[in-house]
């Protein structure tokens, strides 16, 4: 009884771990994306980030209301920059572009924290990603979602 209970314990775990993605494997498929989006809870701030392949978001300005029009400056520690705003789907993937050029293949990472914005509700924000990247002719996006500083799932968005 008791080496029919191990070898099915042992069959069940196999199992399990074959259903979801290797962190390996999230990592590999990480590396890949040319662009991230990341969505996380910034206390009081209202400005995404664009800083080299990285635009941060914060969850409040995906929350109870339509992604546009988005406000976002761009990092650099040489000079001050301007806020940028974008106004629609179009706007958003010429920013993009503007960016990192090239750039098809993406990441939206939700962060642990993003939830603690109140009325942030992920499925909503990333539909909302979702579309605007979709006016992007062709590429593919992956949604992670990323705890203590490391992916720990992914699922294909297109």
């Amino acid at each position: 009884m008791k080496k029919f209970l191990f070898g099915f314990a042992a069959v069940a775990a196999i199992v399990l771990s074959a259903c979801g993605a290797s962190k390996f494997e999230i990592q590999e498929a990480a590396v890949d994306c040319q662009l991230t989006i990341e969505v996380r809870y910034m206390k009081d701030d209202t400005v995404g980030v664009m800083s080299n392949n990285m635009l941060f978001l914060n969850a409040n300005q995906l929350t109870d209301r339509e992604m546009f029009p988005l406000f976002v400056r761009t990092e650099n520690f040489d000079r001050v920059t301007p806020t940028t705003k974008i106004r629609t789907a179009e706007d958003f993937m010429e920013y993009l572009q503007r960016a990192v050029p090239g750039a098809n293949n993406f990441a939206v990472v939700i962060s642990s924290n993003a939830t603690n914005q109140i009325g942030f509700d992920e499925a909503k924000a990333v539909d909302m990603i979702k579309a605007a990247l979709q006016e992007a002719n062709g590429g593919s996006a992956i949604l992670f979602h990323e705890k203590d500083g490391e992916m720990v799932d992914m699922k294909k968005l297109y």
